[in-house]
């Protein structure tokens, strides 16, 4: 296969790119991005794999993840979020999801992370070439906030750094 190379981020697209992550931050709180129940989705495509994660999950609950999935890792080496279980704030078009009500959970132990930053890293890789010195100062900006702080200032995915008991968790299907 063809490799194309990548053109390189050029120092302004880097700056420009920073001063938008960061101005997330400082945006005017948006009451209805503050969710009131959070959404986990099972990320297999194979629907045996669907099945034998959903049994699990009924007989044990959401276990923190000890080895995150490629993805997951690589935005993390480049941002400051702790390591947990992600949600999101609102339903996403998928056949079974896992919905908890969010004030069933320790909100000491649930952060927001602009969903923005986490998709930017993504995309940036893919078509950038991107110095690890820009990486370093994303990585500076780049924080999850306790839930308790966050204001609605961003769109975010949220990270619950503890287990779920299965009693707190609802399984649905999409119609």
């Amino acid at each position: 296969m063809l490799k194309i190379k990548k053109r390189p981020l050029s120092l302004i697209e880097q700056e420009e790119k920073l001063l938008e992550f960061e101005s997330l931050y400082y945006q005017l709180p948006k009451p209805e991005y503050i969710p009131d129940r959070l959404y986990h989705f099972i990320n297999e495509d194979n629907p045996v794999a669907i099945t034998e994660a959903i049994e699990t999950i009924k007989q044990e609950g959401l276990k923190n993840a000890k080895n995150p999935r490629d993805i997951t890792n690589f935005i993390d080496d480049k941002v400051q979020r702790p390591l947990g279980i992600y949600f999101w704030g609102e339903p996403v078009n998928q056949d079974i999801h896992i919905e908890i009500n969010i004030n069933k959970l320790n909100l000491n132990k649930l952060y927001a992370f602009p969903h923005l930053i986490a998709d930017s890293i993504l995309q940036l890789n893919e078509d950038y070439s991107v110095p690890e010195e820009f990486w370093d100062k994303v990585r500076e900006i780049a924080v999850a906030i306790p839930f308790e702080d966050y204001q609605g200032q961003f769109q975010a995915e949220y990270i619950y750094t503890a287990n779920i008991p299965k009693k707190l968790i609802e399984i649905r299907k999409s119609n």
